[in-house]
């Protein structure tokens, strides 16, 4: 009977004096999967952890959190502080690309963070192109594919350091590009993972549905709530609420991506928790990344009086709005001392100058004179100091040139709010009301008529010289087109329809200031009163040039007709081009 009981005795015992080990040791679970087995150490960590997390407050991914081996149950798909605390904007690159890029960098791990946002031109329509990572360190790799056939550290280290997320025109996540080219795409149901060479890898059903929270509580700190989705006509508001769906949309599809087979899957689970982390955290108040509402809805200084920067070991860059008309000119003064720095000057995407030519850095004073090209409306300054901390320098900018006329302001509006607002809108015709190549092709269309109007009225000398008849989608074929901005409450839809003009062989006319244009409101349907048609496309075209009116409303060739330019360079349109 004593027998007995010890046999009973012992290995009870064993596993109280291990229970109680594991507690005083702060449960390493390694050491309790050991001790207990896999049961009781699967209760034992996940009470242990419950009861720090009460504690302490600790948020998953916490280097003193309890590490779990996958053996005991299966790791969450977290950013194991990955995102790391001290992330300070670096710089901001106006205009390198055409757009906004806020680079954001950690100190303490060289972790880069860089969005790509819309000017300031476009700020009532904020746009996400595009946010990417590089330099990320996870502290335990291997939790982030988990599965049977494990890949080393160091390789699930190399596949998520650096990657990068495209966002659509609604600000949602459109793909995701890891540093091999891995890749995957997403639609409203699925998300398609491809290979470096493009095979199927898995294909992931996506649930298209957006969380009703109101509020998201910060995983950083519990005392720090994110602002509260409510619509308002504040830019940052507005802002903030965009980027909370884009975080929300993003957080979604990482839950579905959890549920993959393939490495890669999860891997991609895990990128967009990243990317929605670093989305939630331009919306903590009084953190760095406020940068994205700031910036985006920040005016560039009005380059018409001198302005004076001055700095050392840094980098600043500056957005300067010009006049935009005729005969610009920009003229830069500046003091390096002797210390050497540098400054780099950007224009529509380019760099157009530095200081000192080429690379390097130089020190010194001189003074840049600059010409630039009619209507341009932005110039970008980036200047770079030493990284010696006694470096010291300034530079002054002033501006000049022809004002622009009302007219034309007004006109650039509406080619601006087609653009930003109605994206797409010329493509939704060509799908369907692509111009026919001849004459013949659309007298047998049902889809365009003859316009009468085109001749009678004289508008082919005044806004096509050089065609002889022109062709318009006929009013049963034209659509309502709505606005694709979801924070512009009640924008109207345009009404868009094609513009095909031909030359005297009954050719279309692809370009020149004979060739047609589509229309945002097609005149066969819009009521002679209501001068939508007028405002929206007739009036631009009488203050604009051609090729700035041909970048809003551009002649179509959706067929692929042949060539056929009339008075491109040769003829003027209305004296200009």
């Amino acid at each position: 009977m004593s027998t007995c009981l010890a046999v009973v005795t012992l290995p009870l015992f064993r596993r109280l004096f291990s229970l109680v080990l594991c507690g005083l040791l702060f449960a390493n679970s390694s050491l309790c999967y050991n001790l207990l087995g896999n049961d009781t150490a699967s209760a034992a960590s996940s009470g242990l952890e419950a009861a720090s997390s009460e504690i302490t407050g600790r948020e998953l991914g916490n280097p003193q959190e309890i590490a779990v081996p996958p053996i005991i149950r299966e790791a969450p798909v977290d950013l194991q502080n990955a995102l790391p605390d001290d992330f300070i904007v670096s710089r901001q690159t106006p205009y390198s690309s055409g757009r906004n890029e806020i680079l954001i960098v950690s100190p303490s791990t060289g972790t880069e963070q860089r969005f790509e946002i819309n000017l300031p031109e476009t700020s009532d329509s904020f746009r996400l192109y595009q946010a990417s990572f590089d330099k990320v360190v996870i502290n335990d790799p291997i939790r982030v594919v988990g599965g049977e056939s494990l890949p080393s550290s160091d390789q699930v280290q190399a596949m998520l350091e650096s990657f990068s997320i495209k966002f659509g025109s609604d600000n949602f996540p459109e793909s995701v590009v890891l540093a091999d080219g891995t890749a995957v795409e997403f639609s409203a149901t699925e998300a398609i993972i491809r290979s470096v060479d493009g095979q199927v890898i898995e294909t992931v059903t996506l649930s298209n549905s957006l969380s009703s929270d109101e509020d998201i509580l910060s995983e950083k700190s519990s005392e720090r709530i994110l602002a509260h989705r409510h619509r308002s006509n504040d830019c940052k508001s507005r802002i903030r609420n965009q980027i909370y769906n884009s975080g929300q949309r993003a957080g979604n599809i990482s839950d579905a991506l959890k549920n993959a087979i393939s490495r890669e899957g999860k891997a991609f689970a895990w990128t967009l928790t990243y990317g929605k982390r670093a989305l939630e955290d331009s919306l903590v108040a009084g953190t760095r990344n406020q940068t994205l509402q700031q910036i985006a809805c920040k005016p560039p200084v009005q380059c018409n009086q001198p302005e004076r920067y001055e700095g050392g070991s840094v980098i600043r860059t500056d957005l300067f709005q010009l006049p935009g008309g005729r005969n610009q000119r920009v003229n830069i003064q500046y003091e390096f001392y002797e210390i050497e720095d540098r400054m780099e000057i950007y224009v529509e995407g380019r760099l157009i100058d530095s200081i000192p030519k080429g690379s390097g850095s130089t020190g010194g004073s001189g003074d840049v004179p600059l010409n630039i090209s009619d209507g341009v409306a932005f110039l970008g300054i980036k200047l770079i100091g030493n990284e010696d901390s006694n470096t010291e320098w300034w530079y002054t900018i002033s501006c000049s040139g022809e004002s622009v006329p009302q007219q034309l302001l007004e006109a650039r509006e509406i080619a601006r709010r087609l653009r930003v607002v109605y994206p797409g809108w010329k493509e939704s015709l060509v799908e369907s009301d692509s111009c026919p190549c001849t004459t013949a092709e659309a007298d047998r269309s049902d889809r365009f008529v003859e316009d009468s109007e085109f001749v009678f009225h004289n508008f082919v000398e005044h806004y096509h010289p050089g065609a002889d008849t022109a062709y318009r989608s006929v009013a049963g074929v034209v659509q309502a087109y709505p606005s694709q901005a979801p924070d512009l409450q009640g924008a109207a839809p345009l009404y868009p329809g094609q513009q095909c003009a031909y030359d005297t062989r009954g050719t279309l006319i692809t370009g020149g200031t004979a060739a047609g244009t589509p229309d945002a409101y097609a005149p066969e349907i819009t009521p002679t009163n209501s001068r939508l048609h007028t405002t929206w496309d007739t009036e631009p075209a009488d203050v604009m040039t051609l090729r700035e009116y041909h970048q809003t409303w551009t002649p179509n060739n959706g067929n692929s007709c042949p060539i056929n330019v009339i008075n491109l360079e040769e003829g003027a349109w209305r004296g200009k081009l």
